[in-house]
């Protein structure tokens, strides 16, 4: 039986609102929701949250970058983030009239990076809190001896155990919960690598563009930030060779372009090879956001195959979610999480990072698979590892965590200040 949260009040708090960032807030404050819980929402822009019962947003503003090193994370910046959040919390209870029993960061990562003190969350926030911790490789043995002893302290483990941190953190790549238990002293709570479940949109501009440019070829789609660590190279020298040698595919890589990613060298490669494949090849180099939901799933409802060859990059992602869901099969990098997740749940197939010539390759076994139905894809079960109910579940696991005293009889009401 599902636990009744109708006496507990659970804040919401990440100060970005790019990327995967409004999805998984979303999605959390609903899943919180559907248990009974009273939501504050505390996010860059809560009219993007649409008005719900037991839910109360509310802005919540902290630099995201440090003025001195153009670094995401320093000393400062993170100390920030605990004051501007403190402060905002402040504000939304005074209007709402609830207090929060527990503060919950859909991105922990933000909120440990560089801090000075351990003490800083105790002394700040003064109230139960976890997280999701979204960039926990490090804790991979071989990974953290090979960081030297100033990285490791940088990445602010050591906070999660202050007093009042719950003993559960949530993490999506569940690879390194041995690593995190000796660090932290915290238990690993894995959380699903949820996804926005929206129908896709009956009409949409961009879908209805490249459907028309693809003329009937299987579209091999990437849709998200256009960045350099996506493989958006290897992408496009993919679809180099798939034109030489005649495959008879469309390549299509839409969403914001992040020029910053890339060499100047490498953009001018960009622009000269989609000046010479303009029959085969859309790449937006002026795109907007695209918003997850039903702009988002007409998009991705028109691949035949989802480009998420990452590359540099160890952690999660929920393209390989948007992909179950929609039974789209997946081109990845071999190895790391995303790479073993599609080789163990048969959700496409995996290359060598940066070998063009073998994603070329992956790519005709593929396509020839979903022609023949040879293979039988794991798109069910993933499904469901990573769901709206499963969502639920490791909330309510969290929750129970919690001290019994902060899940009381009756509303909280906030003192005025």
């Amino acid at each position: 039986m599902p636990a009744d949260l109708s006496r507990t009040t659970i804040a919401l708090a990440d100060t970005r609102w790019v990327g995967h960032h409004p999805t998984f807030f979303k999605e959390f404050a609903a899943s919180l929701r559907r248990l009974g819980a009273f939501v504050i929402a505390l996010c860059p822009q809560p009219e993007d949250l649409a008005p719900e019962e037991n839910l109360f947003a509310s802005p919540l503003q902290s630099p995201n970058q440090s003025l001195l090193t153009r670094l995401d994370n320093d000393p400062a910046v993170t100390l920030m983030r605990w004051l501007a959040t403190r402060r905002a919390l402040d504000r939304a209870e005074d209007a709402c009239g609830q207090i929060a029993d527990l503060v919950f960061f859909p991105y922990l990562d933000n909120y440990l990076r560089f801090l000075p003190s351990s003490g800083v969350p105790d002394l700040v926030l003064g109230r139960p809190w976890s997280g999701l911790y979204f960039r926990n490789q490090h804790l991979d043995g071989d990974s953290g001896r090979r960081c030297s002893v100033l990285k490791n302290l940088a990445k602010g483990d050591r906070l999660l155990r202050s007093p009042s941190t719950l003993p559960l953190v949530g993490v999506l790549d569940a690879r390194f919960n041995e690593g995190l238990a000796q660090r932290s002293g915290r238990t690993a709570l894995a959380f699903p690598d949820i996804t926005d479940e929206t129908p896709a949109a009956a009409s949409d501009p961009l879908a209805e563009k490249l459907g028309a440019l693809a003329a009937g070829r299987p579209i091999i789609g990437l849709a998200g930030s256009l960045e350099k660590r996506k493989g958006l190279l290897t992408m496009l020298r993919t679809a180099e060779a798939s034109a030489r040698a005649g495959d008879g595919w469309f390549f299509a890589a839409v969403g914001p372009f992040t020029p910053g990613t890339f060499s100047s060298g490498e953009l001018a490669w960009i622009e000269r090879v989609c000046a010479r494949l303009p029959d085969s090849l859309y790449v937006e180099r002026r795109g907007a956001r695209i918003p997850d939901g039903a702009p988002y799933n007409a998009v991705f409802s028109t691949f035949a195959v989802s480009w998420a060859a990452y590359e540099e990059f160890q952690g999660s992602s929920n393209t390989l979610t948007k992909a179950a869901l929609f039974e789209k099969p997946v081109l990845a990098t071999r190895g790391e999480c995303i790479g073993e997740r599609v080789e163990a749940h048969a959700l496409g197939a995996t290359f060598p990072e940066r070998d063009h010539g073998a994603a070329r390759r992956a790519l005709q076994r593929i396509l020839e698979e979903e022609r023949t139905a040879t293979v039988r894809r794991g798109f069910a079960a993933y499904r469901q590892l990573h769901s709206r109910p499963q969502l639920d579940a490791t909330f309510e696991r969290l929750i129970a965590s919690m001290p019994a005293e902060r899940r009381g009889p009756g509303r909280h009401h906030a003192p005025s200040r």
